[in-house]
C-alpha cells in the first residue's frame, strides 16, 4: 500500500528511462530533486527557472543528460519560446511537469492587489501557460504527460494562505478537466496533491503582518524530506494517479471533508484561532 513516503518501486525507473521532462522551478526544492532522480532513472531532463544562475549551476552539478533554461512561468511569449527551444535541442518533450510556484501567507484583508496579481499570474497562470502551448504540441506527436504540481491546498482549505489556496484549488480543477480533453489525444494529465515538504517554500512565501519562521512552527503537521516526498510524486506519475494525495493524515483530513465537512471545518477553525494566538505573540 502507498502510505505516502515510500519511495519508487523498480518500473518507476523504467517509465522514465529515456524520457524527456521538462521541469518548471529546477533550481532548487522539489524541481531540483525531481530533476536528479529523474536523471538516475536515465531520462533527459530540461531544468527552468527565472533564476537563471541558480538553473545553470543545478544542471552543471547534476552532469550528462541535464541542460538549462532560464524562464519566467508568468511570461507566456517566454514559455513559448523556452519549449520551442527544448523540442529543438530534443527532439520532443515527453514528460511537463509544472512545478513553478510560491507561497504567500497573511490575513486577506491584509493582502493587497498586486500581490495578488503576482501570486496568481505564477501559481496559475504559469500553469495555463505550460499546458495551453505544451497540449498542442503533445498531440501532434502522438502523446505527451503533463504533471502540474498543486497541494493538499488544492483539495482543503487553508485560511491565512487564502491566495495559494484560491492558486492551486484552480490547478487541481484544470487538471482534471484538461485530463480529459487529453485523453483522445494520446495525452495523460495529472495533478500533485502533497503535504508539508521540507523546502523553503513557508521561508521564501510572500507575507502580509505575517513572519515566515512563526508560521512554520505554527503548522500541525509533519515535513516530508523532498527526496521522499519527490520518490512519491514520480512513482504516481508512472502510474497516472488522477490526483495523487499524501501523506496518509492528508487523505485522511480530505476524507473527513467530505463526508463531515462541518466537522473538518471546525477543526480547521480550532487550528486557525490556535495559529492567531501564536502570531500576535506574548
Amino acid at each position: 500500500m502507498d502510505n505516502g513516503v515510500l519511495g519508487a518501486m523498480p518500473k518507476t525507473a523504467d517509465y522514465f528511462r529515456d524520457k524527456v521532462v521538462f521541469i518548471t522551478g529546477a533550481a532548487s526544492g522539489i524541481g531540483l530533486e525531481m530533476a536528479r532522480q529523474l536523471l538516475t532513472f536515465g531520462a533527459r531532463v530540461v531544468l527552468s527557472d527565472r533564476d537563471a544562475e541558480g538553473c545553470e549551476r543545478a544542471a552543471v552539478r547534476l552532469g550528462e543528460g541535464a541542460i538549462w533554461l532560464r524562464l519566467d512561468v508568468a511570461d507566456g511569449p517566454a514559455f513559448e519560446t523556452a519549449l520551442d527551444e527544448a523540442w529543438r535541442r530534443c527532439g520532443r518533450v515527453d514528460i511537463l511537469v509544472n512545478n513553478a510556484g510560491f507561497g504567500m501567507a497573511g490575513e486577506t484583508a491584509d493582502i493587497d492587489a498586486d500581490m495578488w496579481e503576482r501570486i496568481v499570474a505564477v501559481n496559475l497562470m504559469g500553469v495555463v501557460h505550460g499546458c495551453r502551448l505544451a497540449f498542442p504540441r503533445m498531440a501532434a506527436q502522438g502523446s505527451g504527460q503533463i504533471v502540474n504540481i498543486a497541494s493538499m491546498f488544492g483539495l482543503l482549505p487553508g485560511p491565512l494562505y487564502t491566495p495559494y489556496v484560491t492558486t492551486k484549488h484552480a490547478v487541481v480543477g484544470l487538471s482534471r478537466s484538461l485530463r480529459l480533453e487529453g485523453r483522445a489525444a494520446g495525452i495523460k494529465v495529472n495533478a500533485i496533491c502533497p503535504g508539508f515538504i521540507e523546502t523553503r517554500i513557508i521561508e521564501n512565501a510572500e507575507t502580509a503582518g505575517v513572519d515566515s519562521s512563526t508560521a512554520r512552527e505554527t503548522i500541525p503537521f509533519r515535513f516530508l524530506p523532498v527526496e521522499r516526498a519527490v520518490a512519491t510524486m514520480l512513482d504516481g506519475v508512472a502510474r497516472d494517479r488522477e490526483i495523487l494525495l499524501f501523506p496518509i493524515e492528508m487523505k485522511l483530513l480530505c476524507w473527513l471533508d467530505r463526508i463531515a465537512p462541518s466537522l473538518s471545518g471546525w477543526l480547521v477553525e480550532r487550528t486557525l484561532a490556535d495559529t492567531r494566538r501564536a502570531l500576535a505573540g506574548p
